[in-house]
């Protein structure tokens, strides 16, 4: 009976261990044999866009904002890591907007093929397209791997 009490408990916490790692793994968004895709963009400024805040595409998140950093020429680069599944539209630009009164921030995914109402906001989308020497850095740029 003791034999069968001690196998019991041990098979008990390996169970718990297993559960607590497979958790673990899935709140962290962690995906083990699994590289997603990165894309590098560009911005004059974020706001309040840090790394962790999620890549939204027609309000559905298909990713997440994997880091933020200074670039050359005044620009920001912000690293979007997307998931598997994502489809992005063939000509993107990415907005970086509040997501909640709360002071949450994240990066809109919109189609450059659809009209945009507000001319300031069209402008901007435009700009970093001038030729490099009006505008600093190259066009971002598709990356993939870790």
């Amino acid at each position: 009976m003791k034999q069968r009490n001690t196998f019991l408990v041990g098979a008990t916490v390996l169970l718990a261990l297993v559960i607590t790692v497979a958790a673990a793994l899935w709140l962290g968004h962690i995906h083990i044999g699994r590289r997603p895709e990165k894309v590098a963009v560009r911005f004059r400024t974020v706001g309040g866009l840090n790394a962790g805040a999620p890549v939204t595409l027609r309000g559905v998140k298909v990713g997440q904002v994997y880091s933020v950093a200074l670039a050359d020429g005044n620009w920001v680069i912000a690293t979007l890591r997307f998931e598997e599944s994502a489809q992005v539209p063939a000509n993107p630009a990415v907005i970086a907007s509040t997501a909640s009164l709360f002071g949450e921030w994240e990066a809109q995914i919109i189609s450059l093929d659809d009209p945009i109402d507000q001319p300031a906001v069209k402008a901007e989308l435009w700009r970093p397209r001038r030729p490099a020497a009006a505008t600093g850095p190259a066009p971002p740029c598709r990356t993939s791997g870790s």
